[in-house]
């Protein structure tokens, strides 16, 4: 059983700084009226069960309240609440603190299984503290109504868990209830629509008299067709035999026939033979007169060679006097530009200034103007001349296509063998992490067991641990 030591209040109503040390036993608060003695009950159940809600209680003029139980197993517990915190500390028997916000209107499950006070709740709606009675409660239980009486003692003697049994039961029986109803109305409905059908009865046996005659047709039909079967294959046996009959009576002569196919095979083979040296003949007397014509070309074979020489040397010379013939072509036409420059010359000197001028910005203009010509002319040529270079474009594409759909596998072999180098990167990478974290883990689980050996108690349910604990404990972990 737990027992309170000490109690510490700061700034909670008007203690300022207050501390209790309570002996074994029954204490008594005495002193004068509003003197401060009901505010350490106040104080005793807002640490213990979180209650009253809000800031009331604080001092006025302070921002901070707190209020501190201190237990004979070395055990504390503080509730602290200012204007930015709202906290419960718990201090363990080593002395280790261990913080705990955002509990709501509760008190934190680990505050109450460590102090082992906590309120009983005997129905759905209402807990009951047991530890803890206020200034002007009456005796336990006295002053609540006879089934809350009946209530609060079946629940401390287990009669609460028959009465759920007990309204269970009754829901199951109600539920039952209400299913058999609907099952015998659904029984009798099918009852009358069975009755509706009673005529089939009668349509039942008349199917399996229909059912046994369409059975026997059926074996008629198939012996029928059998029948037919036979027949056929009789016909067909007998025109077999008509045929063969006249097979023999035409066979009669076949030695004949014999000998005389033989003889004509003999006369085609002849023939055949006859006929290939024919062709051969004909084709040798057509090759000796090609021969013929072609020895009669070569009779005046000297006769070309000796005029080809002297075309040889002819062009040769021709290649010579070429330049001259076209640098005597250039001086003649320079010469006639002279002359036309002079005379143009001459007609300038009658021509005034500003006609001059204008002239020969027409020239200039002129100038340009053929040169732009000339360069279109140079590009059209150019032109042709790439287009030329189309004229196998159908083989060009064809070998364009297979070069694409060579680099699309390639690119795409190339894809698939990154990808597989990235996932053996990344399996490289989960494989390094799986194996960290499994060291990880082993670590954890050792130093949680050397913990829990060195503590000696389970922080959940405050039980002895010794080395047979350990070793379930571990193969727990392992599992």
């Amino acid at each position: 059983m737990k027992y309170i030591e000490q109690i510490d209040l700061v700034n909670f109503q008007s203690h300022e700084r207050t501390s209790l040390t309570l002996s074994p036993g029954v204490n008594v608060i005495v002193g004068p009226s509003d003197s401060g003695k009901t505010s350490i009950l106040r104080a005793l159940r807002w640490c213990l069960f979180n209650e009253p809600a809000g800031v009331e209680f604080v001092r006025e003029g302070e921002t901070e309240v707190s209020v501190t139980v201190r237990f004979r197993d070395g055990i504390a517990v503080t509730r602290r609440r200012t204007k930015s915190k709202n906290q419960y500390v718990l201090k363990d028997q080593e002395g280790e603190e261990t913080v705990f916000e955002g509990f709501g209107k509760n008190v934190p499950e680990e505050v109450e299984d460590a102090l082992g006070i906590r309120k009983v709740f005997l129905d759905d709606k209402k807990a009951f503290p047991l530890n803890f009675s206020d200034q002007l409660d009456g005796p336990f239980l006295l002053q609540e109504t006879d089934a809350y009486k009946a209530q609060a003692i079946g629940r401390m003697v287990g009669i609460d868990i028959l009465d759920e049994a007990m309204r269970d039961a009754q829901r199951d029986v109600k539920q039952l209830g209400l299913e058999k109803s609907v099952a015998d109305r659904d029984l009798e409905a099918l009852s009358e629509e069975e009755k509706t059908f009673s005529y089939l009865e009668g349509w039942i046996d008349k199917r399996e008299q229909l059912k046994r005659v369409i059975a026997s047709i059926d074996a008629l039909l198939q012996k029928e067709e059998k029948l037919r079967d036979m027949v056929v294959t009789a016909q067909r046996i007998r025109a077999e035999k008509a045929r063969v009959s006249q097979i023999l009576a035409d066979s009669a002569g076949v030695d004949a026939a014999g000998e005389k196919l033989h003889t004509i095979r003999e006369q085609f083979y002849r023939y055949d033979k006859y006929h290939g040296l024919s062709v051969r003949r004909t084709k040798n007397i057509a090759e000796k007169s090609k021969t013929k014509n072609i020895l009669a070309t070569f009779r005046d074979f000297d006769r070309f060679t000796d005029a080809l020489n002297r075309l040889s040397s002819a062009y040769t010379r021709y290649r010579k006097i070429l330049p001259y013939r076209e640098r005597s072509r250039a001086l003649t036409l320079e010469k006639a530009n002279l002359k036309r420059i002079l005379s143009d010359a001459e007609r300038l000197e009658r021509i005034p200034a500003n006609r001059i001028n204008e002239l020969y910005g027409r020239l200039l203009e002129l100038k340009s103007l053929q040169s732009a010509k000339a360069d279109i002319a140079d590009r059209i040529e150019r032109g042709k001349a790439f287009l030329e270079g189309f004229s196998t474009i159908d083989s060009a594409g064809e070998r364009r296509d297979l070069l694409i759909k060579k680099h699309q596998a390639f690119m795409r072999r190339l894809a698939m063998l990154e990808e597989k180098e990235s996932l053996n990167r990344q399996r490289k990478i989960v494989q390094a992490q799986y194996d960290q974290a499994k060291s990880d883990l082993s670590a954890d689980k050792a130093a949680y067991l050397e913990a829990l050996k060195h503590v000696g108690r389970c922080p959940l349910c405050r039980q002895t641990i010794d080395e047979e604990s350990l070793r379930e404990i571990s193969l727990a972990l392992e599992e």
